[in-house]
């Protein structure tokens, strides 16, 4: 028998990459809830390592299909949906005052997904350079620590 020279075909879940008619590359993933997400890139290769990298973290159980959102959106969300209903009214006013006045403006224009320890850490840095007590750069830590729990219990990050 002779080797067929025409590309196999893809699976259930694998994804499809093709090159549209404008020059760009897509990759077009099937999501859980039926639908499906599109990537795209300017080579073939920077799709298929988006697209690898969207089945990864299908895998995992993130929510490949959300859009981005950032440090802001969540925690101002993780303040109403959680925090007011589950802590006393004094919890919830200085949980909010952390927020706004000092992990907001720090961190919150950051993606979620693209938050990292390093972040974080100049964060901490920069607000006990600037003259914070320790006892309040810790509660600030313990804020967003407590935070980001719900966004991994959520599947918003791993």
């Amino acid at each position: 028998m002779t080797q067929s020279t025409k590309p196999t075909r893809r699976g259930h879940n694998e994804g499809t990459v093709r090159q549209r008619p404008d020059g760009t590359w897509e990759a077009r993933l099937s999501l859980p809830n039926g639908k499906r997400k599109s990537l795209y890139s300017k080579t073939r290769r920077e799709v298929q390592d988006k697209l690898r990298a969207a089945q990864r973290d299908l895998d995992a159980g993130l929510d490949v299909g959300a859009r981005q959102q950032t440090v802001a959106q969540f925690l101002t969300r993780w303040l109403e949906d959680t925090a007011r209903p589950t802590v006393r009214p004094s919890t919830y006013a200085s949980y909010a005052g952390h927020v706004h006045h000092h992990l907001i403006p720090a961190l919150g224009h950051h993606p979620l997904t693209k938050l990292t320890p390093q972040h974080v850490q100049k964060l901490l840095n920069d607000k006990q350079r600037s003259g914070l007590s320790p006892r309040t750069v810790t509660y600030m830590r313990a804020v967003l620590r407590r935070a980001l729990g719900y966004a991994v219990k959520w599947s918003l990050v791993s």
